[in-house]
């Protein structure tokens, strides 16, 4: 299962890696060859149609080639996904999951966790196509302030506000409030995500020299929408997670191998998820490194930091627990047969057609009684002390690396471009952010 899901993933990353920057290197390319212009970095005028021939392309592949970020991403991944694939062929199937499906094993057999995670990556389908449209198709250019807000408020709401005037998107609609799975994962995310604009970002500004250039609302130094933004971002990601984690825990018999390869496919997904972030953006000026190699290289592992923590944490909110075998019971109803207690007396008794002697109805909602029945459930209380606790974690270990570059971590009341407008991206360039 998880060997096709670590080939699928590192195949997205590569593809990500050329997809923003493609049109450009061609561009550059085909300049190259006709020597009309003697500045590598160019674009296309409305008048001057894009063409691309024989040695366009090989001038493309060549330039690509012999990338020196290219090469070491090459060089990482090799390495990582080796390890994964290496640690792989040591697992051991458990009884009877032979022919089970890596789709399957990864769907969660708890109703309103399995309806939560498709929600959430239903909808990032929606908000990776606005943001590929926004940023490939230059709509940012026309921003202001407010747009970002609307734009990054108006895509986060949907997730924030469906657990509690939309719990029938994930079955919950009889479920009280502070106990529906939806509202304690929303949660989660918005806590660990508020953490990490409000202080992680600080070690991105001192360690990678990174810098937000676009005007925006401010909180603690950092664009307000980068706030509503990081939580549908780490919706996506953390859904991608969990279930990659439980269909090896499914699949899998637990041992020092599978325990090991778990940890390799955090580190793998945790690598790729920063660095894939990192690539899909990178055509958009308004967020930038000094050093974009060592934001690509260095800065990936420093920002996989926060998923080393947070995706095995997350991924144990309201998890199931573990069978010895991997016979995949899907909740369904109101009642679990299984756990039913034939009712003394009367027509519940022996012999007679109580509950305990008929099946209830499919339903996508679950009774709150249900959670009674569930084993392993959380708290709310539970959910917002870990996730404050995986905040600090990650705390801890980002400055662990800066303590030991040795860099000073340095918090300012307020953006540079604040103050000097030739610090704006363009096209807002001489206004101030």
């Amino acid at each position: 299962m998880a060997l096709p899901l670590v080939a699928v993933q590192g195949g997205l990353v590569i593809l990500a890696s050329i997809c923003p920057q493609l049109m450009l290197k061609l561009s550059r390319a085909r300049h190259k060859n006709n020597h009309t212009i003697e500045d590598p970095v160019v674009e296309l005028s409305p008048d001057q149609p894009f063409t691309m021939d024989a040695d366009t392309v090989i001038a493309f592949v060549s330039e690509w080639v012999n990338d020196r970020t290219v090469q070491d991403m090459l060089v990482n991944f090799s390495t990582i996904f080796g390890a994964v694939s290496g640690l792989y062929i040591m697992l051991t199937r458990k009884p009877g999951g032979e022919s089970l499906s890596w789709y399957s094993a990864m769907a969660c057999t708890r109703t309103t966790k399995r309806m939560t995670e498709t929600w959430w990556l239903a909808y990032a389908v929606f908000w990776v196509l606005c943001f590929g449209l926004i940023i490939g198709g230059g709509l940012y250019k026309w921003f202001d302030k407010h747009h970002y807000m609307i734009v990054c408020g108006g895509l986060a709401a949907p997730l924030l506000l469906q657990p509690f005037i939309a719990p029938g998107i994930t079955g919950e609609a009889n479920v009280p409030v502070w106990s529906r799975y939806s509202v304690k994962a929303t949660v989660w995310i918005a806590i660990f995500s508020f953490i990490g604009n409000w202080w992680y970002t600080h070690y991105f500004y001192s360690v990678l020299k990174a810098s937000y250039s676009m005007p925006a609302h401010d909180l603690n130094a950092v664009p307000l929408a980068m706030y509503f933004a990081t939580h549908f971002y780490f919706t996506l990601y953390h859904a991608l997670a969990a279930q990659a984690l439980r269909g090896v825990r499914t699949l899998f018999v637990r041992n020092s191998a599978r325990f090991m390869f778990e940890c390799s496919l955090v580190c793998a997904m945790a690598y790729s998820t920063a660095f894939t972030e990192s690539a899909t953006i990178s055509a958009y000026p308004c967020y930038s490194f000094a050093d974009r190699h060592q934001a690509y290289t260095l800065g990936s592992a420093f920002y996989g930091i926060y998923f080393l923590v947070s995706y095995p944490l997350f991924a144990t909110i309201d998890e199931p627990r573990e069978q010895a075998t991997p016979i995949i019971t899907i909740t369904t109803g109101k009642a679990s047969p299984t756990k039913a207690s034939p009712a003394k007396g009367g027509k519940g008794g022996k012999g007679g057609k109580g509950k305990a002697g008929t099946k209830e109805e499919a339903s996508t909602d679950i009774d709150s009684t249900d959670l009674d029945q569930e084993e392993s459930t959380h708290t709310l209380y539970q959910v917002v002390w870990e996730a404050l606790g995986a905040g600090m974690a990650v705390l801890m270990l980002l400055d662990i690396v800066r303590a030991a570059l040795p860099l000073p971590l340095l918090v300012p009341m307020a953006r540079p471009c604040k103050s000097d407008a030739s610090l704006t991206c363009p096209p807002f360039d001489g206004q101030l952010c």
